[in-house]
């Protein structure tokens, strides 16, 4: 991703962009994990999942080789801000991997994201098919 979108992705007004939370949680990069979301009792959604998956056979990856991993359906174009135009992907890659941070299961630096221990433990258990451990 270009640092001009990524300076977008971090100004945007659009729904669903937060700005990460540092947490105590240090990561094997050195990185800090953003605080789970309050109250989260649900799990993540198939597209959440699979990019877990890719994270946690790739590693550490930035948002455009994951935006690359998603398939966007047509009504998931015209919900793109007119200003992301030209890398939708990225776009909904972005949001996706917040919301994920806000759960506590990846962490990014704004350019690469990765795995936190939480997400590897949800991860393993949701492949195992048990319930989601609680994030909060």
């Amino acid at each position: 991703m270009t640092e001009e979108n990524n300076a977008r992705h971090r100004d945007s007004e659009a729904p669903g962009i937060a700005k990460p939370v540092d947490s105590p949680e240090p990561l094997a990069s050195g990185g800090r994990a953003p605080e789970p979301e309050a109250g989260f009792a649900g799990e993540p959604t198939p597209r959440q999942m699979d990019i877990l998956v890719f994270l946690n056979l790739v590693g550490e990856a930035d948002e455009g080789d994951i935006a690359y991993s998603l398939r966007l359906a047509p009504e998931e174009l015209a919900r793109v801000p007119a200003a992301f135009l030209d890398s939708p992907g990225e776009y909904v890659a972005r949001r996706e991997l917040e919301a994920l941070a806000r759960l506590g299961l990846v962490v990014g630096d704004g350019v690469t994201w990765e795995l936190t221990g939480r997400g590897k433990d949800a991860l393993q258990a949701l492949e195992r098919g048990q319930p989601h451990p609680k994030t909060s």
